[in-house]
């Protein structure tokens, strides 16, 4: 199913660029474009940066809906995988969340055509899903995104958000989040200390 895929986007990208067939036993030649289109579809040293964050992880830390309101506790577990050749990090986090099991999944990658670092994230607590997007900073080893996602308890359909992943070691990460108080005023709303397994 996956060769069939790759052939039909080819052939579709081929026919769209029109691909030249030669006389010679070379076979076909790929036009700029789409020798270009190819090399846009797949990973690179942006997506090895990735492979930091893989593995089976513990957490623990801290999350505040509201800037004055009391840190909930959070602690779980994480495990992290490429997926698609090494494409995406896919992460999955489950842990217990006030009385009930909390479940996430998301997905971050390399946007080779957009030239930024992508995420997706969606969990059991809300309907909608978080995007953002950003760059690595190699110095620091953290990815630093930004995007927007819908609040049920503000009910905000556009909330911003901030986040910083850092690498501390090869086996320590941290993860902050924040958001925007009524004032227009930043603060830390998330913070997850990871202890690789």
């Amino acid at each position: 199913m996956k060769l069939k895929i790759i052939f039909t986007t080819l052939l579709t990208l081929a026919l769209s660029a029109n691909v030249t067939f030669g006389s010679d036993s070379a076979g076909p030649s790929m036009s700029p474009e789409i020798m270009k289109a190819m090399e846009l579809m797949a990973p690179n040293e942006k997506h090895v940066v990735l492979e930091q964050f893989v593995g089976d992880w513990t957490y623990n830390g801290m999350f505040k809906m509201f800037k004055d309101a009391p840190a909930q506790e959070l602690t779980g577990m994480m495990k992290s995988i490429l997926v698609y050749e090494g494409r995406f990090l896919k992460q999955e986090v489950e842990g217990p969340w006030m009385g009930s099991k909390f479940e996430g999944l998301g997905f971050t990658g390399y946007d080779n055509v957009k030239e930024e670092y992508v995420t997706t994230w969606l969990d059991n607590t809300a309907t909608g899903i978080m995007a953002s997007s950003g760059d690595y900073d190699a110095s620091t080893k953290t990815l630093n995104l930004k995007g927007k996602h819908s609040c049920a308890m503000s009910g905000e359909k556009e909330r911003y958000y901030r986040s910083e992943w850092t690498l501390l070691s090869d086996n320590e990460s941290v993860y902050k989040s924040y958001t925007l108080d009524p004032n227009g005023e930043e603060y830390m709303s998330m913070e997850i200390r990871y202890t690789r397994k």
